[in-house]
């Protein structure tokens, strides 16, 4: 399972227990962060949320970036589960204290993830990386010359400009 292998080198400060580990010696990592059962049930509630997000965005993400968005939706989750996860404002001492915003960092780098992904997939669409081919219209060579597109020295078009005389 490739997700699991990745969730260990993005939260490698999480431990989660491992299938083996919960059925052979149920004893044997049971103090994990995350048990097996609740992995199984976190990645099964992460596939569907990221499956709606990327239907909403219009985006397909590689393999990669799907198990990564997975992991930082687990680790979201997790996170999520601890009480203390929404503060906003922590001291620490009387002159140090730190707030944070209103998402869980693994959902901040989620949303990263998505935001990059989404610009990329916006970037490549646009003229599907090649210049659209301009259409001509059967009697475009009767329209006035202020309507025609206009070659420029460096081989790009220009925008047609109004001109007041006629050629």
């Amino acid at each position: 399972m490739a997700t699991f292998d990745r969730f260990g080198v993005l939260y490698r400060y999480l431990t989660v227990q491992t299938y083996v580990q919960s059925v052979q010696v149920p004893e044997q990592n049971a103090e994990a962060d995350i048990h097996y059962n609740a992995w199984v049930m976190y990645l099964e509630q992460a596939t569907e949320e990221l499956a709606a997000i990327c239907t909403a965005r219009g985006i397909t993400l590689s393999t990669v970036m799907t198990e990564q968005a997975l992991c930082h939706l687990v680790a979201d989750y997790y996170e999520m589960g601890n009480p203390d996860w929404n503060y906003k404002e922590e001291k620490l001492s009387p002159n140090e204290q730190f707030t944070r915003g209103n998402e869980t960092p693994p959902r901040a780098a989620l949303n990263k993830l998505l935001d990059s992904a989404q610009a990329a997939a916006v970037a490549a669409s646009a003229f599907g990386g090649t210049v659209p081919e301009i259409a001509q219209v059967y009697d475009s060579a009767n329209y006035p010359k202020k309507f025609h597109i206009m070659d420029t020295d460096d081989g790009t078009y220009s925008i047609p400009s109004f001109m007041e005389e006629e050629e």
